[in-house]
């Protein structure tokens, strides 16, 4: 026995030795070939009476099989050796197995993973020119567990030890193997959970209901850009940019909302300067976001001159900035109107120069639209 354990230990630690110098890799499925080499402890010694006497002895061994996923292979294996007999060395005793092995990784992740193996089949055994007290051919049965060693993705290196027991004699014997396993990959199609025809690999949004149409990426379409997939939009035409709830609808304004621009004028002047094209653009953006909201601009001025010159003037200005929004920011001119204040609403106070500049100003008043959207 400790003969046994020394073996055992020995091809544990080249196991080990091959996984820890090899390629971490992926135990891949699809069929294998296993030739290899075992050693077998015979029972059948000839120290009890009527037992012919078998020596220990090298053989070999050859499987062909199926690694179904990283933890699951079949194999059906042949064996064959020809050990002496203790009581004749003149005669060796042909012996052939066939079995159907199954294999289980405990650990398919780890480069190097222990396995557990059962097996169950036939044995014919022979001595040429001979009679011995040996049964032609009996079932066999047995159990044992090893290391599997990962080389690459096609490679792999793997010795175990086994139980073997001889079901009508009853006899038990120790075996070892070791092998080395090509694996030949099968092409298989690619996982879809969903069934959206997307691979599971590729798919961003796993939980896509059946039928529904999808992109290159397993996520819903979404054709009008506005974050609500096409199934779930019951308004599918809505603007770029526009806020909108949970079925893909424009968010309507409750009540008129007034966002002051920061553009102000020098004193008689109508002209837009460039530096307030960001006040300005703070409003077209708000206004696409609520593509059903309306704007009157408002234009104001300070106290110098008369109220007609100024109601005039303070129309100029607003019709000059709801032109900015127009041509520059691309609103519709319908959802636009200018409307000249005068110096009716003043902010500051008209007796100093600062007063009077915060009061030569333009602001927007924006509104909700009446108009409810049709929900589709």
């Amino acid at each position: 026995m400790d003969k046994h354990i020394r073996t055992a230990g020995l091809t544990g630690a080249a196991l080990l030795l091959l996984g820890s110098t090899g390629v971490q890799a992926e135990v891949t499925p699809g069929f294998v070939i296993t030739p290899g080499v075992r050693y077998d402890w015979f029972e059948d010694d000839g120290d009890e009476e009527n037992q012919a006497g078998v020596e220990d002895d090298f053989g070999l061994r050859l499987g062909l099989g199926y690694q179904f996923d990283p933890r699951w292979l079949a194999e059906l294996t042949i064996g064959y050796t020809e050990p002496e007999l203790s009581e004749n060395d003149d005669y060796d005793l042909e012996m052939l197995e066939g079995t159907l092995d199954v294999y289980f990784n405990l650990m398919p992740e780890w480069a190097v993973t222990p396995y557990l193996v059962g097996f169950a089949g036939w044995s014919t055994y022979e001595v040429d020119d001979a009679l011995v007290e040996f049964d032609e051919e009996e079932a066999i049965a047995g159990y044992g567990g090893g290391l599997r060693a990962q080389l690459s993705e096609r490679l792999f290196a793997r010795a175990d030890v086994r139980s073997v027991t001889y079901l009508e004699n009853e006899i038990d014997n120790i075996q070892a193997q070791a092998v080395i396993g090509f694996t030949f990959p099968t092409e298989r199609a690619p996982e879809d959970s969903d069934g959206d025809g997307v691979p599971d690999a590729q798919d961003r949004c796993p939980d896509t209901p059946m039928g529904v149409s999808v992109g290159p990426d397993g996520c819903p379409q979404d054709s009008d850009g506005d974050g609500v997939p096409d199934y779930l939009d019951k308004c599918p035409d809505s603007a770029t940019g526009a806020k909108v709830d949970d079925e893909g609808c424009y968010i309507e304004l409750e009540k008129p909302v007034s966002i002051r621009m920061e553009v102000l004028f020098d004193f008689d002047r109508s002209e837009v300067k460039p530096q307030y094209f960001g006040e300005i653009e703070k409003t077209a953006q708000f206004m696409r976001e609520y593509p059903e909201t309306r704007a009157v601009i408002e234009g104001h001025t300070d106290s110098i001159g008369s109220t007609s010159y100024n109601q005039a003037l303070s129309q100029r200005r607003a019709e000059a900035v709801r032109q900015v929004l127009v041509e520059r920011f691309s609103i519709d001119p319908s959802r636009l109107r200018a409307a000249g204040y005068g110096e009716q609403r003043p902010v500051a106070s008209n007796d100093t120069d600062a007063g009077r500049q915060q009061n030569r100003r333009v602001v927007a008043v924006i509104s909700a639209t009446k108009k409810e959207r049709v929900r589709q």
